[in-house]
């Protein structure tokens, strides 16, 4: 009996190589778009369509220049023509000439002045409008642009303007980033732009205030209202807050909020307390540090304050950061509070007081100086001992157990034993990060205490297995190193530890520090030196920086040699099991 096989194979059907469909994966193709600049992705669209589509969603993505968003139209070029006018001044005579007046004189003076037009050269088509629509517009998710020709964006933006039809000009644009504007009210470019299905606006500008920037930012309701994310990085004069409130109390899906810090936000915040879906709130200047300076009065206490707000940072004093926790905020998890000025340790006790009565599920918290911003003369200025923060600074916060994360910056070293670390580290048992002043800048005055050395890293090896970042001051000129006995106890070193901050701490013996390091810390551990709130320091901290920087080189070795002793230690111990196995057979 014959059996006939059908041969199912085209074989006019070119076969595709193994390395074109490995590059035709996903994942490849994301891999090698990640890693190209504008002009490779602008190569790799015309490879063949299923490139295209891919290269041109990177490539269009996010747009930040307008001669980008207009390039598929045409090439703008820009015309200079000079522009000549005659001013006619006309003096009349007294309202009672005398016999010798000669009447009325005139005089004329004349000036060029050269105007710049933008156009696209040659004139777009109506099939050039239909391709930008449907291929180009729709990719694009961000516009990220600064206005440094305020002419020349209007002229592009008007070019756009006279082609577009009712439709959106980028329909599924979400974020736009706009940096300055051109102070004409309704007429900015920025709305071109703006539409119903835009999520994020950031708008910079540090221009002084005018009333038609008042009308942008009340235009900014209207043109997109259902923004859930809203920076404004604008001068804090008082005559933007009625603007502002109009906007929050409008913005009903807002749930992020980036505002520069007014002297007075008591209006403002009153309008915030009542948002139900504001989660995010930021006080914060980023150009420049302005500081609120009035107490916050708040009006309609009675009413649910901030219900689902999560995440807060303020820039002011302590002392008026406290008012803003005067009620219960049920659903904070993080604060974050920075100041210009050097705190008292009753200033630095009172809020954390306040913070642990007022935010039953906070978990993380930064109190933080503005870097770059304090007099450096006045930094030099010495303090007692008794504006150190000791332990008793903390002590309403660590009944917190449930705190993750702690920093705070202060001029002078914490003054805490080994004892007190003891009684922090067990407090906080879920720590993920923390950080006691470690880079404090006055190190050197005679009243600075050192009472730690490197064993106070050993109750946080203990007590916190999950703690990533850890900073403390210490002093580690001793040679004093805890002994074998004392390392043996530990239940296992850091598993989780990836930078281990000693800020301005003084050092001497860097292969002793090292090699005590090795034992408590894990491989991929750094360790990070230096002050991070102001560039400006002394020769010493240097001298430190430079001696904790060979500590960190000398780590990386030695915990590389661990690594490998321990891989052959595994080793040596399976054979020997596998020999043991042959035996008893």
């Amino acid at each position: 009996m014959t059996v006939v096989v059908e041969n199912t194979i085209d074989v006019t059907e070119p076969l595709v190589s193994a390395t074109r469909r490995a590059f035709e994966a996903n994942e490849i193709k994301e891999g090698i778009f990640r890693n190209c600049d504008r002009k490779s992705l602008r190569n790799l669209a015309v490879v063949d369509r299923q490139w295209s589509e891919a290269a041109l969603d990177v490539l269009w993505y996010e747009v930040t220049a307008l001669e980008d968003l207009l390039r598929p139209l045409g090439p703008v070029t820009s015309t200079n023509r000079e522009i000549q006018t005659v001013i006619v001044h006309t003096v009349t005579p007294p309202s009672r000439p005398n016999r010798f007046s000669t009447g009325s004189t005139t005089t004329t003076t004349s000036s060029s002045v050269t105007e710049i037009t933008y156009e696209l050269s040659p004139s777009p088509t109506h099939r050039h409008w239909l391709r930008f629509q449907r291929h180009y517009a729709p990719r694009v998710r961000i516009l990220r642009f600064k206005v440094i020709d305020t002419r020349k964006t209007r002229s592009l933006v008007n070019l756009l303007l006279q082609m577009r039809s009712f439709e959106a000009l980028l329909p599924n644009l979400r974020v736009i980033h706009w940096d300055t504007l051109c102070n004409i009210g309704l007429a900015e470019p920025m709305f071109a732009f703006a539409h119903d299905v835009v999520q994020e606006l950031n708008l910079t500008d540090i221009q002084e205030h005018c009333p038609d920037k008042s009308i942008t930012c009340e235009a900014i309701l209207t043109r997109m209202p259902k923004l859930t994310k809203l920076v404004l990085e604008i001068l804090p004069d008082e005559k933007y807050i009625p603007s502002l409130i109009s906007i929050m109390e409008g913005l009903t899906s807002l749930q992020s909020l980036t505002i520069s810090p007014f002297s007075n936000m008591s209006e403002i915040v009153s309008c915030l307390s009542g948002l139900q879906k504001l989660k995010e709130l930021h006080i914060l200047s980023g150009n420049r540090f302005i500081n609120v300076h009035s107490p916050f009065s708040l009006r309609n206490s009675n009413s649910s304050y901030f219900s689902v707000l999560e995440r807060i940072t303020l820039s002011c004093a302590y002392q008026i950061a406290s008012g803003f926790f005067c009620c219960e905020v049920p659903s904070l998890i993080a604060i974050r509070v920075v100041t210009s000025i050097r705190e008292q340790p009753s200033d630095v006790q009172n809020i954390l007081r306040t913070i642990s009565g007022s935010c039953p599920r906070v978990t993380q918290i930064s109190l933080e100086i503005r870097h770059n911003t304090i007099d450096l003369s006045a930094l030099r200025a010495p303090l007692s001992p008794e504006s150190a923060l000791t332990l008793e600074v903390l002590s309403s916060i660590l009944q917190r157990s449930s705190i993750c994360s702690f920093s705070i910056q202060h001029p002078l070293p914490f003054d805490v034993g080994l004892g007190e670390v003891e009684t922090i580290a067990s407090s906080w048992p879920r720590l993920k990060s923390l950080s006691l002043a470690c880079d404090p800048y006055l190190v050197q005055q005679p009243t600075t205490s050192y009472k730690l050395g490197v064993d106070a890293f050993l109750p946080f090896v203990r007590h916190c297995p999950d703690i990533e970042e850890l900073g403390l001051f210490i002093d580690a000129r001793s040679s004093a190193i805890p002994s074998n006995e004392v390392l043996d106890a530990l239940p296992s070193p850091f598993t989780k530890l990836r930078i281990l901050s000693v800020g301005t701490s003084v050092i001497r013996h860097e292969e002793a520090i090292a090699q005590f390091l090795s034992f408590i810390c894990t491989q991929g551990c750094i360790i990070k030196q230096g002050v991070s709130w102001f560039e400006q320091y002394g020769q010493h901290l240097g001298e430190s920086a430079r001696k904790w920087m060979e500590v960190n080189r000398l780590l990386r070795n030695l915990l590389a040699v661990r690594i490998w002793y321990e891989r052959k230690l595994v080793l040596e111990m399976r054979r020997l099991q596998a020999n043991l196995c042959d035996q008893t057979k």
